[in-house]
């Protein structure tokens, strides 16, 4: 074989291996370690919740970075299987093997809290009271991503585009 046909086939094996990685990419499909904390307060006369969600989403890819996800995180009651509350969110970068960090923040009026504290077997006074709930984990079976968006590219072509 002459070297034309070796560097040709060298490159056709090469595009094949990043394909194939790049195309066998695992979809995150849960929350690592999620929690939940509700702070209270009056504004402008009203009672007002703000809701903090915190977990991670996990990238257990070996060569593809996520980029530019986006997506929402549904919190479903386990016994009726209705979507409680909903969280969305937008990661700007996860790495192969990383957790892209959510810290998130919702704000929910005193109707709208209702089935969350239900769920979470928060006391209402309590917290009014309180002003603060502490973290309640959640379990990741009890969270869906839905709308889930991203764009993925070859680690070792995102880091030689950052070069």
């Amino acid at each position: 074989m002459d070297k034309k046909n070796t560097a040709f086939l060298s490159g056709a094996l090469f595009a094949l291996v990043v394909l194939f990685f790049t195309g066998c990419t695992v979809k995150p499909e849960n929350v690592a370690s999620p929690s939940v904390k509700i702070d209270f307060a009056i504004q402008d006369n009203k009672e007002v919740y703000t809701v903090h969600f915190s977990g991670g989403i996990r990238n257990e890819n070996n060569s593809v970075a996520f980029l530019n996800m986006k997506g929402t995180i549904r919190l479903i009651d386990p016994e009726t299987k209705k979507a409680v509350d909903s969280f969305p969110f937008e990661v700007p970068v996860i790495l192969p093997f990383d957790t892209g960090i959510l810290d998130l923040q919702v704000v929910r009026t005193d109707a709208e809290i209702g089935p969350l504290l239900d769920l979470l077997k928060i006391n209402r006074e309590q917290l009014v009271s309180e002003g603060s709930s502490s973290g309640n984990f959640i379990e990741e079976n009890d969270l869906v991503l839905t709308d889930l968006g991203y764009e993925k590219k070859n680690i070792i072509t995102l880091l030689q585009e950052k070069k």
